[in-house]
């Protein structure tokens, strides 16, 4: 299953570094890349998602790809996609992925098959953000077009655009009749009214710059939002209490220079910790603070310490926590646990040839190619090893089974 190899793919890392000769420096990161070589259909990915069963679909240029943890399969139009060119991607409430396209085409999936949905005719632009309002209506936006609504029965209805000469990038729920839209000029606030939410009135959000407005992220413990821009950086966005339809913003990392980057995407991690996928600098990584809330420090993901590209389109974590990046150039790559220096034990005897790996409720067992390691789970991972002397037939263990 996903689940398992995921984990023993991020452990065995943990545990390489951990037999590692030398001490892992603060700007140093351990990442695993993979691309075409790997199985990737292509290595320009536009967005990662993870289905219920917890297998990753990495939408690229040339196909889509569903991922296993080791293993790739791709899926392309002649297995019922509507294109074979994926830009956006969204998980609904009821666990069906969608996926948009780059020619306006739209496809669900629910789990066992793929269906088409019908456009008719009237979307020919790309498909750039997707997501889903309280009564379980999925809502798209198409980059010329404008907003798009599918319900339950998977028919879909185009709206008035109600912006001119405009190009339409993501879009964000404030609640069920309010909804913010990024677009090439700038930030907007929508009302819809009634119950086919048809489009009452817009107006521009002052607070944020008139400029591409790229991604749009409902903070997780406040009423803010993160807008990410194409050249203006992050920006913090709140509601004023007393007046309606009233808004302040903030930067976000001015103090890191970070005023002038290109946000492709943002989310929170499980921490509450920002991350950033810029398109040029790679990764930014804003630490919170537990006692304030304020983001105390930075660290940048970067060619230069082992990511592998700076144009980064998306950034994920799936349901194990563990974190992923979709490059314009160079495939997915998992970050591996940060949050450890590892160092060389003395007079380890243990080799890192790692044959076998198996995982119980309290520990992590590793085959080795002159014992057994036993690593037990907790923050305190105490150590134990194995050998012939010890009780084992043999020293080398090529496979590990529970019965």
């Amino acid at each position: 299953m996903y689940f398992n190899k995921i984990k023993i793919i991020s452990w065995v890392f943990m545990l390489l570094s951990l037999f590692s000769a030398t001490t892992i420096q603060s700007q140093t990161y351990k990442f695993k890349n993979f691309g075409v070589k790997e199985g990737l259909s292509q290595s320009f990915v536009y967005c990662i998602n993870q289905d219920s069963k917890g297998y990753l679909w990495i939408g690229t240029g040339e196909g889509l790809c569903k991922f296993d943890g080791i293993n790739f399969k791709t899926f392309l139009t002649n297995d019922s996609l509507a294109e074979n060119f994926i830009t956006s991607s969204f998980r609904d409430k009821s666990g069906n992925l969608w996926f948009g396209h780059s020619h306006g085409g739209i496809t669900f999936y629910d789990g066992n098959q793929f269906k088409i949905i019908n456009t008719k005719d009237k979307i020919n632009s790309a498909i750039n953000n997707i997501i889903e309002d309280d009564n379980g209506n999925i809502w798209l936006v198409a980059q010329n077009e404008g907003l798009l609504r599918i319900n339950k029965n998977l028919e879909m209805e185009s709206l008035p655009k109600g912006l001119n000469d405009v190009i339409f990038y993501s879009i964000c729920f404030i609640n069920n009749s309010e909804l913010f839209i990024g677009t090439s000029n700038g930030l907007f606030l929508n009302t819809l009214t009634g119950n086919n939410h048809k489009l009452l009135r817009s107006f521009q959000i002052d607070a944020i710059p008139s400029t591409k407005i790229q991604c749009i992220y409902k903070q997780k413990n406040d009423n803010s939002y993160l807008i990410g821009t194409e050249d203006e950086g992050l920006f913090q966005l709140f509601p004023d209490k007393n007046k309606e339809n009233q808004f302040s913003a903030i930067k976000v990392g001015s103090e890191y220079h970070l005023e002038n980057e290109n946000i492709q995407d943002v989310f929170q991690d499980n921490e509450g910790n920002l991350w950033l996928a810029t398109f040029g600098n790679g990764v930014y990584k804003l630490f919170v603070s537990k006692t304030n809330g304020k983001y105390k420090e930075m660290v940048n993901y970067s060619e230069n310490n082992g990511l592998g590209n700076k144009f980064v389109k998306d950034v994920f974590q799936d349901n194990q926590g563990n974190i992923w990046a979709g490059t314009y150039g160079n495939g997915i790559v998992l970050f591996t646990n940060d949050y450890f220096n590892f160092y060389e034990p003395k007079n380890a005897k243990y080799s890192s040839n790692i044959f076998s790996v198996f995982f119980d409720e309290q520990n992590e067992w590793y085959g080795v190619e002159n014992g057994l390691l036993r690593m037990e789970s907790g923050k305190v991972r105490k150590i134990t090893f194995y050998t012939a002397l010890n009780g084992l037939p043999k020293d080398k263990i090529i496979a590990l089974f529970k019965d």
